[in-house]
């Protein structure tokens, strides 16, 4: 969140979507696998792919 204070991070607002993950345990798993060892441009480019999926 570049170029926010973090008070504004303190003061955002954000909704929760739940959705059923019993089916996809499998996928959040590696998700987080690979983000936990990419960052910067490599961890963004992989996560945009993954939620357009």
């Amino acid at each position: 969140m570049r170029g926010l204070s973090p008070h504004a991070i303190d003061d955002a607002v954000c909704t929760v979507l739940p959705f059923p993950t019993v089916r996809r345990v499998g996928k959040i798993r590696r998700t987080v696998e690979v983000l936990s060892d990419r960052t910067g441009k490599g961890g963004n480019q992989y996560w945009k792919q993954v939620i357009a999926g």
